[in-house]
Order: C-alpha cells, then sequence, then structure tokens
C-alpha cells in the first residue's frame, strides 16, 4: 500500500504543452511505456540497448502529456476496451508480457492524483459514507474511475464546505492548530482538482497559503510554486478536465464492466453516487463534516477529530 500511495504523491511530471496527440499516438506511447516498466522488472532479460533508447524516449513523451489531454485519453481507450496485454519480442528468442491493461490502470490512478490513502466518513470529500459495513472509508486507489464520472462534479460543493468551515476558524481569537491542520490535509488530498477554487480565493484571503505549503510537501506532489497565483495563470489550461459526466450517463454510454475493476467496486460506485445524491440534496443545513461537530472549546485533540468522524 506505502508503495501505491508514494507512486499518488510523485505526480507525473508536466512538461510544456504537446502538440494534442491522437488516441492511436496515446495508446502507442502507453504501450512502449508499458514495456520498459515491465521489462526492467524481469532481470533475467538482456535487453538491447536502441530497444531500451525508443522506450525511454517514449515514456518521456508519454508521460509529458498534460493531464488535460492524457486523462481524457487513457480513459476513452479503457472504456473502448482498447489497452490489452500483450507478448513482446526482444529477438533472440526472448519474451515477456507486457501487462499494458494494469499499467493503465495505474497509470489513470496517478493522473487523477487523488492523494488521500484511506479517508472516512466526516472527512470533507465524503460527508455522505453512511458509516456501516463496507461504507465506512475509501481508499483512492478504488475511487479514481468513480472520481472521473461523478465525484468531482461536487466540487463546487466541497469547496464550499470546506471553506465556510476554514474561514469559521481562522476568525477565532486562537485558531487551533491541529484542527487547521487537519483541515488542509484533507482539501490537499484531492490534488489538482482544488486548484481554480484555491486561485480564485486566495486573492483575498492569505491565509489560504497554508495550502499552497501543504502542496509543497511529499505526501502531496512536491508542487513547486513560490507564487501560487502567478503558477497558477501559466499553467492551469494543462488541468482542465472536461466536464463532469455523471455515472449515469456512462453507462448509457457504454458498458462500464469492461473497465478494469472488480464488480464488486462498480457496486460501491453505484452506493456511492446514491449516497452523495441524498447527502447534497437533503443535508446542505444539516453537515455530517466532522468540523461541524466539535463543540467550542480551544483545545481540540486527535481524539475529540476521531469522535466527530465516527462517535455517535
Amino acid at each position: 500500500m506505502k508503495k501505491i500511495l508514494f507512486a499518488c504523491f510523485c505526480l507525473i511530471c508536466v512538461g510544456d504543452i504537446l502538440a494534442a496527440v491522437s488516441s492511436e499516438e496515446y495508446l502507442n506511447l502507453l504501450y512502449d511505456s508499458s514495456a520498459l516498466y515491465f521489462a526492467k522488472q524481469n532481470k533475467e532479460l538482456e535487453i538491447p540497448k536502441e530497444k531500451i533508447d525508443i522506450w525511454n524516449s517514449e515514456s518521456k513523451t508519454f508521460k509529458a502529456i498534460p493531464v488535460s489531454e492524457a486523462l481524457p485519453l487513457i480513459m476513452t481507450l479503457l472504456e473502448r476496451g482498447e489497452i490489452t496485454n500483450r507478448v513482446e519480442s526482444l529477438g533472440d528468442g526472448q519474451t515477456f508480457e507486457n501487462k499494458a491493461l494494469s499499467f493503465a490502470d495505474r497509470r489513470a490512478f496517478l493522473l487523477t492524483q487523488l492523494c488521500f490513502g484511506f479517508d472516512s466518513l466526516g472527512t470533507i470529500a465524503f460527508p455522505w459514507l453512511s458509516g456501516k459495513g463496507n461504507d465506512l472509508t475509501i481508499p483512492s486507489t478504488l475511487f479514481h474511475y468513480y472520481w472521473w464520472y461523478e465525484g468531482r462534479k461536487y466540487m463546487p460543493n466541497i469547496w464550499a464546505e470546506w471553506y465556510a468551515c476554514w474561514q469559521e476558524e481562522n476568525k477565532r481569537e486562537a485558531p487551533r492548530t491541529l484542527v487547521l491542520d487537519q483541515l488542509a490535509n484533507e482539501i490537499t488530498g484531492l490534488g489538482y482538482h482544488v486548484f481554480p477554487y484555491l486561485a480564485s480565493a486566495l486573492e483575498n484571503d492569505k491565509t489560504l497559503e497554508k495550502l499552497v505549503e501543504v502542496y509543497k510537501t511529499p505526501g502531496r506532489g512536491n508542487w513547486r510554486f513560490s507564487d501560487f497565483n502567478k503558477w497558477y495563470s501559466e499553467n492551469g489550461e494543462k488541468f482542465s478536465l472536461p466536464e463532469c459526466e455523471t455515472l449515469d450517463t456512462a453507462k448509457k454510454r457504454f458498458d462500464i464492466n469492461v473497465l478494469p475493476i472488480q464488480e464488486s467496486v462498480i457496486e460501491m460506485m453505484n452506493k456511492w453516487q446514491s449516497n452523495a445524491k441524498r447527502y447534497y440534496s437533503e443535508n446542505a443545513k444539516n453537515s455530517n463534516y466532522w468540523y461541524n461537530k466539535l463543540n467550542a472549546k480551544d483545545d481540540i485533540t486527535e481524539e475529540d477529530i476521531f469522535q466527530a468522524k465516527y462517535g455517535e
């Protein structure tokens, strides 16, 4: 699990925006990048230098494609079932399995850049969890498909609820450090999806500089910006995604079972959708978010926050 989370935290380096690539070109780059990855895992192979050079070059190009292009492309290829495992030949009778489908699945996860690990009932992205059975926590590694099709449409709601709490805490005579840290860690766990909201609010609220500093840590991507708003004005388009389609619309357009996820995950996606719809339509004034359950005492402990999430 630690390796998976580390991969999540190390966001793909995005270089200069390349000319838009076709799905066919992207698929070929994906196969070469995947081949490089799995060939290196096999210590028994003797890989020709020219092959390594080609794969390295293609992999570098593949990783430089901005999120705004790469994520829609890889999701489209997965939906169409066009990414398959295949046997690669190195000559001299050497072959190995290129597990391109699992590579693509992991790449989709990385491109989505959800870095919250396991988040739980009462956190800002999931106030709609029931807290019962397997509806208690969510690992980011199972959430990225749902986020792409359905979850991110609630970003305005998520930000509005979170920011109201952030402002309330900062209005206190002595804002509670542990509470601010918890709030900052939660919202930054949603990666670059927060950036447009942060950029807008940061212009008039310098308390949000704390979020900028959290984004600079290894656990949130090691982002390199000295002036966030200036950086975002120059780079924001690289993270601009198409409007969220919704899970219902996606199901009408293609067989969602073709995605490389277990049937149990699809069942959870359906539950998450139902939970979120109900929460945001019925609980606008009765939030399940942990911050709203804290009492007014000045000294807050981690146990207090835990009880606000899980306590009766």
